[in-house]
């Protein structure tokens, strides 16, 4: 069957595009070795096709105005998917001689295939403590 016309371009340009995005929602176990600095639920979209994605938890929620935060990089392949982010100048609740410290942070959210594992870090920067997290996601 050939296409034409109006059905050609929505075949060729717009199907593909419904098919290259991803929504994940993912849910951390809450561990004591998370710290609290990351979810419990995180929501990322994910833009196959443009390898682009925002994410949202309720530590950006607090931290970022509300806002999601654009990864920084995506590694994704056949076993895993892995968004990395950058959190910036969170106060914390240790002080310096000038106040409250800030702290970047950085955070890897890999999400197994096909189990749909989640595995979370973050690490402040300048800091040599770090945080890890499990927890399990759906695609949707």
């Amino acid at each position: 069957m050939k296409l034409t016309g109006l059905a050609f371009f929505v075949a060729t340009f717009l199907a593909p595009a419904a098919v290259s995005a991803a929504e994940y929602e993912c849910t951390l176990k809450m561990k004591k070795s998370g710290g609290n600095w990351m979810g419990p639920e995180i929501y990322i979209d994910y833009d196959e096709a443009k390898g682009e994605a925002t994410v949202i938890d309720e530590v950006i929620n607090h931290y970022n105005d509300g806002k999601r935060l654009t990864t920084t990089s995506i590694t994704d392949n056949d076993k895993r998917v892995t968004f990395r982010y950058l959190l910036k100048l969170v106060g914390g609740s240790s002080t310096t001689i000038v106040g409250v410290a800030y702290a970047n942070q950085k955070y890897s959210l890999t999400i197994l295939k096909p189990s749909m594992k989640a595995i979370i870090t973050m690490k402040p920067i300048g800091y040599s403590n770090s945080w890890r997290d499990e927890g399990a996601c759906i695609k949707k």
